[in-house]
């Protein structure tokens, strides 16, 4: 019996086993039909909330770069040599700090080498001057001389001229007859026979006669105007010889010292001694210029405002100073030859002695696309917080164009490395912007360091806000779901104003009294019944 009895009992649990699933199948499709048919019922509960008046404010969340406020370049305003020098970089210092100790006996000895010079000059000029005067004299009475001279020789060449147009004027020998040749030839002529047989002796006779009454003598004029011509040719030679011997060495020896022949030695010594004083000209501008270094000499170079140092550029026993005099470097090398080097070399252009990165009034920099650069103008105002500390400033430059990675205008950021940027691609153009920033303990922000910020790039006082979460936008239109009297929604579109994280300005579209769903689902539809569930 108590076989029977389990077996059948076996068989019973066999038989339940094969129901359950079953069973729980019609159940859960039972409780399935329960509970969409009570859902088909109830309505869609949502968080609620109304408008309100306010202000807003529109926040750009940004990095910016610490930058110093001003960079100062000191150095002094000539050539000097360092002695000591009393910062490094990184030191903070105040205004009035001592930052560097310079040497100024170089300068006031090379003042008075430069001096001494003038004066030698000056007493070289001097007797160049005598010397040159006494030259133009001698040459002035040479040239007298030589004047005298062609004059001479131009008389007596005149005169042998005209005399010899005399000779050949007149004849250099004259024909005399005495009283009675002329009856006494006449007649020995009447008497003459040439058939005669002593025609031979008269004609003989009368030859006789005629040499007897006839005379041939020198010209007297002639030979007066012959010896004349004769003086003449020797005065002209002698002069000419004297002519010649001034030219080759009075004349000459003019020439040599820089004088022409003409008659106006005054003008030619003025240019003589225009000549000679160049070098002291040089050596006036150099001794005006040695004093200038001097007068303008410092012995400590001092912090001009406070700061961090940024750069020293100075070591002792080096020299520092802008390259003020590099314009007279010719003639510093001219009288510096002179002087035997001791004004030493003077340098072309040096970087600042000492760089001084203003601290006490930092600003930060950062860059923007094109997009963020249109909502962003100057004074707008900014928050910034570093390390638990708040500050404040505002937008105090845009630049005017914009800049890659490839072209950075030098500045701050030769010094700090690149500038952070917000958003765009790496390559795309940036637009810098500059801001102030004040409150307290400003120094100890670090420069280079970054610092997040919030510029409120557009506020409205006293206007309808609306929830920014309950806002929904489908393609250009702004909608929100408002609950009607009845529970059902009705989707409303309407113009938005500024936004912010929490709020957005209602332009119109929407009341103050209206109840807006908050975080509206996909499955919400206009004019669906609504239960509310108030977060008020």
């Amino acid at each position: 019996m108590d076989n029977i009895s389990e077996a059948v009992e076996n068989l019973h649990k066999r038989r339940i086993k094969r129901l359950l699933p079953i069973i729980i199948l019609a159940a859960i499709i039972i409780s399935g039909m329960i509970y969409f048919s009570g859902a088909r019922d109830q309505k869609p509960e949502v968080r609620a909330s109304s408008l309100q008046m306010g202000n807003i404010s529109s926040v750009m969340y940004i990095t910016a770069e610490i930058h110093p406020g001003a960079i100062v370049e000191q150095t002094i305003p000539h050539q000097q040599r360092v002695t000591e020098v009393h910062v490094r970089p990184g030191d903070q210092v105040l205004a009035g700090d001592v930052l560097l100790t310079l040497d100024t006996r170089e300068l006031e000895n090379q003042y008075h080498q430069a001096k001494e010079a003038r004066k030698e000059i000056e007493a070289s000029l001097a007797k160049a001057e005598a010397a040159a005067k006494a030259q133009a004299k001698e040459a002035e009475k040479a040239m007298k001389e030589f004047e005298a001279q062609v004059h001479l020789l131009s008389e007596s060449l005149s005169g042998a001229a005209a005399n010899l147009a005399l000779l050949r004027s007149i004849s250099p020998a004259e024909l005399n007859t005495g009283p009675d040749i002329t009856a006494n030839i006449a007649v020995l002529l009447a008497e003459f026979d040439p058939e005669a047989d002593n025609a031979d002796e008269q004609m003989q006779d009368l030859l006789e006669a005629l040499l007897q009454g006839v005379e041939v003598t020198d010209n007297r004029q002639y030979q007066e105007i012959l010896q004349n011509l004769e003086n003449d040719l020797v005065n002209l030679s002698t002069s000419l010889s004297q002519v010649l011997v001034g030219l080759t060495d009075s004349v000459t020896d003019s020439l040599t010292a820089g004088l022409s022949l003409s008659p106006d030695l005054g003008g030619q010594l003025g240019a003589l001694g225009g000549a000679l004083s160049d070098p002291l000209t040089q050596a006036k501008q150099q001794e005006e210029l040695a004093r200038e270094r001097f007068q303008h000499s410092v012995s400590q170079l001092k912090a001009k405002s406070s700061g961090v140092i940024g750069e020293v550029n100075a070591e002792v026993d080096s020299y520092i100073g802008t390259a003020s005099a590099q314009g007279n470097n010719s003639l510093d090398s001219v009288i510096n030859e002179a002087l035997g080097g001791a004004l030493g070399g003077i340098p072309s252009g040096r970087p600042p002695a000492v760089i001084i990165f203003d601290n006490t009034k930092p600003k930060a920099v950062f860059q923007v696309n094109r997009f963020d650069a249109n909502r962003l103008d100057l004074d707008m105002p900014v928050i910034y917080e570093q390390d638990g500390e708040t500050y404040t400033g505002v937008i105090t430059r845009k630049a005017r164009f914009a800049t890659n990675s490839s072209f950075r205008s030098s500045g701050a950021s030769d010094f700090f490395g690149e500038i952070p940027g917000v958003g765009g691609l790496s390559n795309e153009p940036q637009l810098e912007i500059e801001m102030s920033i004040e409150g307290n303990r400003l120094a100890d922000l670090i420069l280079g360091f970054f610092i997040d910020a919030e510029i409120v790039t557009e506020s409205a006082e006293n206007v309808l806000l609306l929830p920014a979460e309950a806002m929904r936008r489908e393609l250009d239109d702004y909608y929100v779901f408002v609950i009607d009297e009845e529970g059902r929604l009705i989707r409303q579109e309407f113009e938005p104003g500024i936004q912010s994280d929490m709020f957005v300005e209602v332009v119109s579209g929407l009341t103050i009294n209206d109840r807006v769903v908050l975080n509206p689902t996909g499955a919400l539809e206009d004019r669906m019944l609504v239960q509310e569930r108030s977060d008020d």
